[in-house]
This record gives structure tokens, sequence and C-alpha cells, in this order.
């Protein structure tokens, strides 16, 4: 089997207690929103297998979302050619219903062909996307990609 497919075994619960905690404390520690997204990228990768990742998080004064992309494979900021509209976005859905959504690159509904077509681009097979919350309001989503179906 090709490496590169290859799924790996979960992390055992202590490993991912303690990444849970590093990701807490790294998120009271920093500011910059780029430093952040990258020591939780660090941090995450060590417990979730994913090829890209996505912070979208809600502006509420301008009913849009920020969005930070990063390619994992290359580490690289992935800015989109086109812009998307939160109603294209996985982010919406998540953030609205503040319920997790699985999604195969394949079976996404009409409304979010474009972000099929960007998702194909870059070879994402399976995406999933999480509500990012704190104990007072809604943030926005996190959403993982996968070069692997079903991952």
């Amino acid at each position: 089997m090709n490496s590169d497919l290859e799924i790996l075994p979960a992390p055992k619960l202590d490993v991912r207690y303690e990444t849970l905690v590093r990701v807490s404390r790294a998120i009271g520690a920093h500011r910059n929103t780029k430093e952040l997204f990258r020591v939780l990228m660090d941090e995450l990768h060590g417990v979730v297998q994913f090829d890209f990742v996505g912070i979208s998080l809600r502006d509420q004064d301008s009913d849009s979302f920020q969005n930070y992309f990063i390619d994992m494979t290359s580490r690289l900021d992935l800015v989109p050619e086109e812009q998307l509209t939160p109603d294209e976005m996985l982010a919406l859905w998540v953030y609205e219903r503040q319920e997790p959504l699985l999604r195969s690159t394949d079976e996404l509904e009409p409304r979010h062909r474009r972000l099929q077509a960007i998702l194909k681009r870059l070879q994402i097979r399976s995406s999933c996307a999480l509500p990012l919350t704190t104990a007072h309001r809604k943030l926005g989503a996190i959403t993982f990609g996968s070069k692997q179906a079903g991952v």
C-alpha cells in the first residue's frame, strides 16, 4: 500500500488529552491570529490526520467570515483563486447549527459547487467541519480536508 494513503491508528487517549491542554494554553497565549493558527495546526496534526485545514471566523459586523487555509504538505497559506460567499462554504452550515459536518467532496450539495471545484483542484476527497465556540458565543468553524475518502 502507498504510505501516503495509509490510515494511521488513532493516538492514545492520554496523548490526545495532553494535546488538548497544549491547544488550550496556546489559545490563551497567542494574540496574533496567524501565529496562533500555525501553532494549532502543528498541535492538531499530531492527533488528527489531515492534509488541509481551514479556520473560518465569523465577522458579525460584515456578516462574513475571515478565512485562513493551510496546505499541511507544503505548510503554505492557501489563498483561494476565487472568494466564496458564506452560503457556498461548509463553515456557515456548521456555524449556524453548531454541529459537525463530514462530507465526501463528490457528495457536496449543489450550492457548494464552487467549493467542490476548489477541493477537487487540491485533491481533497473528504472534509470534516467542526464548530468553534467559547462558553459565551459562536466563533466560526475549523475544517479539515483529507486526500483520502472518508477520513
